[in-house]
């Protein structure tokens, strides 16, 4: 019996490389919103320290323009916080974006991988079927001719 081919041994191929590029691309949104995040936290902490210097300028003898200043400069840490947190909002929605186009990916590519292998299961079987069918066929054979004999 000849050895089994899968027909759609191309398309495999294919959805194996479009799940690995979907897996690369995921990955990378991955990286990018880990690096948002680590971007808002340091924004979270540079707020935080103006808000503590803002504090302290009002408790201490600072003058009016300095704690002018340090409010402005809070003003502009909480916009930066906030483009920080909108970046990591954008960063989440990707991630979710990709990671159902690889997953899709992914289950383009198993499908086929269990079509493979029921076809080759098929094959097998029927491989196996046709070997009998030969092996009771001699006997067979084999059974008549002696009858034939014994009867001669």
């Amino acid at each position: 019996m000849k050895a089994f081919t899968f027909r759609l041994a191309a398309v495999l191929t294919l959805r194996q490389r479009e799940e690995e590029q979907a897996e690369q691309i995921f990955g990378k949104a991955v990286q990018t919103r880990n690096q948002a995040a680590l971007a808002l936290e340091q924004g979270r902490t540079a707020l935080d320290a103006a808000f503590a210097a803002l504090t302290a300028g009002r408790t201490g003898a600072t003058s009016r323009t300095a704690q002018i200043l340090l409010l402005n400069a809070l003003q502009q840490q909480q916009a930066h916080g906030e483009l920080l947190a909108s970046r990591l909002a954008a960063a989440d929605r990707e991630v979710a974006a990709r990671r159902g186009a690889f997953l899709t990916a992914r289950r383009n590519r198993e499908a086929l991988t269990k079509l493979c292998a029921r076809q080759a299961l098929a094959h097998r079987l029927a491989g196996e079927r046709a070997l009998e069918n030969e092996l009771g066929d001699l006997i067979s054979a084999r059974h008549v001719h002696r009858l034939q004999e014994a009867e001669a």
